[in-house]
């Protein structure tokens, strides 16, 4: 809406929580769109992104990266990755399912869009499905904090595949 109104502002996909920038004369207007367009301070930005950092406050030059406009696919899939949390919270599967399929059709082997439509396929019952994606997740990213869990779901369906025959 901004672009078309001639406004030249870009999201940021800081941590944690969306933001829009404008470039003014001297450096960036850092806004919060869901806390009605308030203006961020440097302080505040720095104190928002310390817990997605380990609790380190960055430094100018790590906060500028921060800062940096975010493309438009990392955009969407942001919003379709948050999408997909509202309909898995609400055990709307086949929604979770969908949502993930679109982030996996922008970026092919997300490994944690695998993981989220296979765990949405598992819930619907489309074991084959599930199976497929959770092990090319595991293979894309074996050492996850979640791989042992993963591995139990996989371990599970070839169980029941077994059990099927």
């Amino acid at each position: 809406v901004a672009r078309r109104l001639g406004i030249p502002l870009d999201g940021v996909s800081f941590p944690g929580h969306f933001l829009v920038r404008l470039p003014v004369d001297d450096g960036v207007l850092v806004m919060d769109p869901f806390n009605g367009g308030r203006p961020l301070g440097v302080d505040e930005l720095r104190e928002r992104a310390r817990p997605h950092l380990g609790g380190e406050i960055p430094d100018d030059r790590a906060l500028a990266q921060i800062l940096d406009p975010a493309p438009h696919r990392a955009i969407l899939v942001r919003i379709l990755r948050n999408l997909h949390g509202v309909y898995a919270d609400g055990e709307q599967w086949d929604r979770a399912a969908r949502s993930a399929d679109r982030v996996l059709k922008l970026v092919p082997d997300q490994a944690e869009a695998l993981r989220d439509r296979g765990m949405a396929y598992l819930h619907l019952g489309h074991l084959g499905g599930a199976r497929h994606d959770l092990a090319r997740y595991l293979q894309l990213n074996p050492e996850a904090h979640d791989a042992g869990a993963m591995r139990g779901h996989l371990v599970e369906l070839s169980n029941q595949r077994i059990r099927a025959h």
